[in-house]
């Protein structure tokens, strides 16, 4: 699929050039993903390898992900997840730049605007999203060892203000594997990606 596609392209052309242990997160409406073991790209028994959006994380108070669950890690880290962040915390920020943002026009990227400018709704939706993206990312750590995560996708256009709250935190909860030897870094090749990793798998024949 385009996440898969994705994966690949980023691991031959992109960030995880010079890599053997590479995974993609794709941070939009959802949550897709990728891993590369030993420089392999995984697809998995079923070819569901990288499904990361789809574990759970807070499965007692969290959002309902459109797959039925309730806190998976897409329904709280992707785009998505930051706008019900916001929501949910609305009622405590009355004066909120972001209620005079119309809620059709209300997206993550209007809420990163808002968190970077100082308004205290937006900033702690945003350290609540970060918190559960980091969450999730630790739980990554644990499952594939990756040398390094990219992540891509709109929600990672928030760059170092989004990686200097998500990369303390990730060490926090990283345990089994050493800390500081999985670097979390942004996606190099853009929406270009899928189309990279597909003409790479078709040369490679697969």
């Amino acid at each position: 699929n385009d996440a898969r596609c994705a994966t690949l392209g980023e691991y031959v052309f992109g960030v995880g050039q010079g890599t053997r242990d590479f995974a993609l997160l794709t941070l939009g409406t959802g949550i897709g993903g990728g891993i590369v073991g030993q420089g392999v790209l995984l697809i998995g028994h079923a070819m569901g390898a990288g499904e990361f959006g789809h574990h759970q994380i807070r499965p007692d108070t969290g959002f309902i992900c459109g797959c039925g669950k309730v806190g998976c890690f897409e329904a709280q880290a992707s785009g998505t997840g930051l706008i019900r962040h916001a929501m949910r915390l609305a009622p405590s920020f009355p004066r909120s730049a972001l209620l005079d943002v119309p809620r059709e026009k209300l997206g993550s990227k209007a809420i990163r605007k808002a968190a970077q400018a100082g308004d205290q709704h937006a900033l702690a939706a945003f350290n609540a999203y970060c918190d559960d993206l980091a969450l999730g990312l630790a739980n990554v750590i644990a499952f594939v060892n990756p040398e390094v995560i990219a992540l891509g996708g709109g929600v990672s256009s928030a760059g170092e203000f989004m990686l200097d709250r998500v990369r303390p935190a990730v060490e926090l909860r990283t345990t089994m594997v050493p800390r500081g030897t999985t670097r979390i870094v942004r996606a190099t090749l853009g929406n270009d990606a899928g189309a990279v990793g597909a003409a790479t798998a078709a040369i490679r024949g697969g």
